[in-house]
């Protein structure tokens, strides 16, 4: 299990992230960089979708063993690492502003 901030994950706990387009576009990189990374993306989710398998660290390790990247795609480690990381950071402020509403409510 890795800790990351207060979201305990495992590298076998699915992971949505439905917004993940939106949250992309709004980063501060470049448009060339935010294409690569969406192509990326993209690509591996639909591979995700073909095997009917959750989108998952372990399966992100297995799509980066099975294609030849290095050559083919550098950028791929890159974007899966960013949608990872984004993804927690979107569900941890989320939780969080959920959690300060609910104390408001009270």
């Amino acid at each position: 299990m890795v800790q990351t901030g207060s979201v305990r994950t495992r590298k076998d706990d699915p992971v949505s992230f439905p917004q993940w387009r939106e949250v992309l576009e709004a980063a501060g990189s470049s448009r060339g960089e935010r294409w690569r990374f969406a192509t990326e993306i993209s690509r591996f989710l639909r591979y995700c979708a073909i095997l009917n398998a959750p989108v998952t660290v372990a399966r992100s390790r297995e799509y980066l063993a099975l294609v030849p990247l290095p050559v083919a795609r550098p950028g791929a480690r890159l974007a899966l690492r960013w949608y990872f990381k984004s993804a927690r950071c979107t569900h941890t402020k989320t939780h969080r502003a959920t959690g300060a509403l609910r104390a408001r409510r009270r």
